[in-house]
């Protein structure tokens, strides 16, 4: 038995000493990298760096912008607080007053019609530019308000301009002429759908308008 014991032995020698032996021997295994919650982190900021970053324009100047609007042009106008209605033709990068014969400084909301008017809202009264900020004229027939009612925006939606506050109106030529909704609630946006329903946005939450 010893002896078929030394015989057994060195054919297992033999074997691991062939080229077929070596070269089974020297296939790596593949190897397994595990990553924690550091390598997690860094990848969701390699993410985020790879999307479209925000960067600071050159103003408008004036207090704090209460709204933005854009023409058909390209034209970017802002309504600021105590500083009027400034408006910009090259993104943003540089800004020039629009205020012409505006009789305040302060407004609450910009939207522009098809045609290209820009209406500006104060918190009584609405105003019209047809010629890019050059020169306003009151815009508000039919707005009545009442009490403690105010305007604080406009929007176009659904083919027609919408002035938001206290209770909703709407022009439908272009902000000359508004009339009072059926709608009590106080709106902060507007917003329509692919089929015309309009919704609204308040600190209660979203309605599903009826105006």
């Amino acid at each position: 038995p010893g002896h078929d014991g030394n015989i057994a032995m060195n054919r297992i020698k033999r074997c691991a000493a062939s080229p077929i032996a070596a070269s089974n021997s020297s296939r790596k295994r593949p190897e397994r990298h595990w990553f924690g919650p550091s390598a997690f982190v860094l990848g969701c900021l390699l993410a985020f760096s790879a999307e479209a970053q925000w960067q600071k324009t050159g103003g408008s100047q004036g207090g704090p912008v209460n709204s933005l609007a854009l023409d058909s042009s390209g034209t970017l106008y802002a309504a600021s607080g105590s500083g009027g209605v400034h408006k910009s033709s090259d993104l943003g990068l540089n800004w020039s007053y629009s205020n012409g014969n505006l009789p305040c400084q302060c407004f609450f909301g910009l939207s522009t019609t098809a045609s290209g008017a820009v209406l500006a809202v104060t918190d009584k009264s609405i105003w019209r530019s047809d010629d890019g900020g050059a020169s306003w004229s009151a815009s508000d027939a039919g707005i009545s308000l009442r009490n403690a009612e105010r305007l604080s925006s406009t929007v176009r939606v659904a083919g027609a301009q919408w002035a938001l506050g206290g209770v909703v109106w709407r022009s439908t030529d272009e902000g000359r002429n508004w009339v009072r909704t059926g709608t009590s609630d106080s709106f902060s946006s507007l917003i329509a759908d692919s089929t015309g329903r309009l919704y609204g946005s308040n600190p209660l939450g979203v309605t599903l308008t009826s105006t």
